[in-house]
Formats: structure tokens, C-alpha cells, sequence
């Protein structure tokens, strides 16, 4: 698969790889024209520390899609049989004396995977740079957070696409108790596959008109469910976390949020994921070269342009669909 079928970016106002590149514009990097040479180790170190402490976009995609890292070619399980959390029943793991151990199999099929070579390169004239000396600074941050958005929004994709959609109504007098429809989309994907979703994703909007319609409830249980944070709500829902997402980003057509505004998704997913576990989602990374997981690579194009690039090297994997749920919400008090 090339580089631009991957995933398409042009609603971003990014150019695919081999477009006409004008002033000011983004284009898709291709590693085959980089030699060692262009490889900035200082400028690299630098996009590894933002990394570390610019953790608004990084903390919403390890919480969708938690980092595995390996090599880049690589095998991972497919667990999609809710077999997977099956239990030794009727006494089946006891050994009758002089008798075996009664034989199990892994569950799910084993597939071939392979990390992808993703990354943006910008354009700077030096004129601009010797006037900024933090210029390049500045552009190194800038594409990270596109490449960044990239991947939330392929994770996201991922599990909007593979949920199992159940469209409600809050608020009004038809509207259904937000936190109850919360509470059924965890024990439905609890039974569907045999592991309740430990997290749970809240689009912006969708929030919102939780909030609404809770605080249009002239009752204890709407009070209380008003003034929950994101975290008690995960606490009374008896799950490890609620994330309310409300990022956005520039595309062709105006602003658009990172995740789905209007849904809610529930799903399992575990920080420290290893490719045999059963959680849905997982995004796989290999180091780039110099051994960290970004890269940054710096060539003179000419005597008063530089192209700035950011590379790195993951795959997004949807390596189980079971459980996965999702709530499309509609604003009964609109």
C-alpha cells in the first residue's frame, strides 16, 4: 500500500507524495530520497522531548490506540471469537492421578503485520530563519501535531467503524437518562464479548448534550449525574477511564473534530498491550532511525531553502471488534 492510499490527508490541505510542491505548502515525505547525512539527531532529541511534554494530542491517542512497540515486520493475534475469555469449566483443568492435563488452544488467528513509514516535510527559506532562530524549532512541533491528528483520527475511524451503533435521544420528553444508556453500552459489550469496555470515548458534543439533558432533570439522580467529572463517571460506570474529546483540526472544509462529536465509544484497550492480548485496538510502533520512535531529517534544497522533515513508523491495528459499542446521540432538546 503506498503512502498516500494509507490514509488520505488532503482534507488536512496536505499534498500527496510527488505533487508539485508550492511556498508554504506541506508535502508528503518519501524516506527514499534521504541519505544519513540529512538525519538531525539535536532536531530529533528536540521533537522527542516536545513529544514528551506536549501531551494534549499524544494522551488522546494512547488512550484510543495504546503504543505497542516492535519490530517492523511483526505478528499479532486477531482475537474475534469471544472464546478468547472462555473459562475451564465443570472441573476441567483437574488432573485425574497418572492422567494429563486437559489440552487447550490459543484462540484467534495469527496475522502478519508491518509498521509504516509515515512522515511530512515542509519547506523554509533560510532568510526567514536567520531572522527566527527558533524557526525550525517551530516547524518540527508544527508537523509533529499533524502527524499526531493523523493517527487519532485513524484510530477513531477504526472504532466507529467496527462498533456496534445504537442511536438514542437525550433530553426531552422522549429522551432516554444519558448515564443509563452509558451504563447498558458497557454491559452490552461485556456480554458480546466476554470483557466489559474498560474505556469509554465521549465526542464533544455529545458531552454537551449529556450535560443538557441531565441538568433539564429536575431530580437528585440528574443533579448528581450533572456534576460528575469525567472521572467519577468512570468510577460509577466501574471503568478505568472517560475521555471528552474536543480537538479539532483545520480540514478542507472548515474545522473538524478529531473524533466523531456526536457518538460515544466503548471499547477495551490496556496501557503496556502486547500483541497476544485481546483488547480491540492497538497502534504499533518501530523505531525510526537513531532508535527513537520520531526522526527528524534536515537537507538543503538550495541556497536559500531547507525542507524540514518528521518521520516515523506505526500501524494502527483494530486487532479484535468484539464488545466494541457505540452511541450515536441526538439532541432531544433542540
Amino acid at each position: 500500500m503506498s503512502k498516500t492510499a494509507a490514509y488520505d490527508l488532503r482534507p488536512m490541505g496536505i499534498m500527496p507524495a510527488g505533487a508539485a510542491i508550492q511556498p508554504g505548502q506541506v508535502a508528503l515525505a518519501n524516506e527514499d530520497v534521504f541519505a544519513d547525512t540529512f538525519f538531525s539527531q539535536p532536531l530529533t532529541d528536540y521533537a522527542v522531548g516536545w513529544g514528551d511534554q506536549q501531551r494534549w494530542i499524544r494522551d488522546l491517542l494512547d488512550f484510543i490506540a495504546p503504543p505497542v512497540r516492535t519490530t517492523r515486520r511483526f505478528e499479532y493475534r486477531v482475537a474475534n471469537n469471544a472464546k478468547a475469555f472462555a473459562a475451564a469449566e465443570n472441573d476441567k483443568d483437574i488432573r485425574a492421578l497418572y492422567g494429563e492435563f486437559a489440552l487447550v488452544e490459543a484462540i484467534g488467528t495469527i496475522q502478519n503485520g508491518r509498521t509504516l513509514s509515515k512522515g511530512l516535510t515542509t519547506i523554509i527559506d533560510k532568510d526567514d530563519e536567520q531572522e527566527n532562530p527558533q524557526l525550525v524549532n517551530q516547524k518540527v512541533a508544527w508537523l509533529m501535531e499533524m502527524l499526531l491528528r493523523a493517527e487519532v483520527i485513524r484510530a477513531a475511524a477504526l472504532l466507529n467503524a467496527s462498533a456496534t451503533n445504537t442511536a438514542v435521544t437525550w433530553g426531552g420528553q422522549n429522551g432516554t437518562n444519558p448515564d443509563m444508556d452509558l451504563n447498558g453500552m458497557v454491559l452490552a459489550g461485556g456480554n458480546a464479548s466476554g470483557m466489559d469496555p474498560n474505556r469509554v470515548l465521549i465526542g464533544g458534543q455529545a458531552w454537551q448534550i449529556r450535560l443538557n439533558a441531565l441538568a433539564s432533570v429536575n431530580t437528585a439522580g440528574g443533579f448528581q449525574g450533572y456534576g460528575m467529572t469525567p472521572e467519577q463517571l468512570a468510577d460509577w460506570l466501574g471503568i478505568d477511564r472517560v475521555e471528552v474529546s474536543r480537538l479539532r483540526y483545520q480540514g478542507a472544509s472548515g474545522k473538524s473534530p478529531l473524533v466523531p462529536a456526536n457518538t460515544v465509544l466503548a471499547f477495551n484497550a490496556s496501557q503496556g498491550a502486547t500483541p497476544e492480548d485481546p483488547s480491540n485496538i492497538k497502534r504499533f510502533w518501530s523505531p525510526e532511525f537513531g532508535g527513537d520512535e520520531w526522526a527528524v531529517w534536515v537537507q538543503d534544497k538550495s541556497s536559500h531553502l531547507k525542507w524540514i522533515t518528521v518521520s516515523h513508523k506505526s500501524n494502527i491495528i483494530l486487532t479484535s471488534s468484539l464488545g466494541v459499542q457505540k452511541l450515536t446521540v441526538t439532541n432531544g432538546l433542540a
